[in-house]
C-alpha cells in the first residue's frame, strides 16, 4: 500500500519560489549599486573638504597653497579620499583657480572618481573662496543637488 503523503516540493512550487527570489533580486540590486555609488561621492566630497582643510593650514604657515599632484608619499597635503590611495574611492589634486597663474592665492582642490558614476560626474571641486561643485559631462555647474 502506497503512502499518500507526498514529500518534498512539486515543480511548480519551486519555480515560483525561484521567480519570486529573481524579481525580489532584480528591484534589490540596482538599489544597492546607487547605494554604494552614493557612499563612493560622498567619500570623495568629504576628501575633497579635507584637503582644502590642509591647504588652508600650509596657507596660513607658509602664506601660498600648495598644488597636490605628487604620489602619496611626497604630498605636501592629503592627495587621495579614504584610508589609503589604493582604496580610495577618488584621486585629489590642487590647481590653480580658474584665470589664475598659480596657486600663490587661490587653491582648487579637484576630486576625480575612480569608479565608474552614472551621473557622468568628472569631478568634485572645491575652492579655496568656497565656491563647490563638479563637472557633468565636461561641464562646470555648482547646482548643489547634482553634486553636494
Amino acid at each position: 500500500m502506497r503512502n499518500s503523503h507526498n514529500r518534498g516540493f512539486s515543480l511548480i512550487e519551486l519555480m515560483i519560489a525561484v521567480a519570486v527570489v529573481g524579481i525580489l533580486a532584480a528591484v534589490a540590486y540596482p538599489a544597492f549599486t546607487e547605494q554604494i555609488v552614493k557612499g563612493k561621492r560622498g567619500e570623495c566630497r568629504s576628501g575633497a573638504l579635507q584637503t582644502m582643510q590642509q591647504e588652508e593650514r600650509y596657507f596660513g604657515q607658509y602664506n601660498t597653497y600648495v598644488t597636490a599632484d605628487e604620489a602619496p608619499a611626497t604630498a605636501k597635503v592629503k592627495n587621495f579620499s579614504g584610508d589609503n590611495f589604493t582604496n580610495s574611492a577618488c584621486k585629489i589634486k590642487a590647481v590653480a583657480c580658474s584665470g589664475q597663474t598659480d596657486v600663490k592665492s587661490c587653491v582648487e582642490v579637484r576630486s576625480t572618481p575612480k569608479y565608474t558614476d552614472p551621473k557622468k560626474i568628472g569631478y568634485f571641486y572645491v575652492d579655496s573662496d568656497g565656491v563647490r561643485g563638479c563637472d557633468v559631462n565636461g561641464t562646470r555647474t555648482t547646482t548643489e543637488k547634482t553634486c553636494w
